[in-house]
């Protein structure tokens, strides 16, 4: 039980962190293209979706993906008790 907890659980979170992050910053990209993209017809199907959800259900989703991930590095922090994991 000892190697779940010190190692495979934070190693989870610590990925979803990772990943949750990396997800924000694709949808920063993809928001702040918008204009170059539309030129671009090798990203239509990328213009079409972003037209049909809206950039302001991009950007809550965004904050929801923000928040998710500031809450399991809070986790992470908890379960690990160091510091250095909150600036990450």
């Amino acid at each position: 039980m000892d190697i779940i907890w010190e190692l495979i659980v934070p190693l989870a979170l610590a990925f979803a962190v990772i990943t949750l992050v990396a997800a924000f910053a694709a949808q920063i990209n993809t928001l702040s293209d918008y204009e170059l993209d539309l030129k671009d017809e090798t990203k239509k199907e990328l213009v079409q979706a972003l037209s049909q959800l809206g950039p302001k259900k991009v950007k809550t989703v965004m904050l929801a993906e923000l928040s998710a991930s500031l809450v399991l590095l809070l986790a992470l922090y908890l379960l690990n008790g160091k510091i250095a994991l909150l600036p990450l």
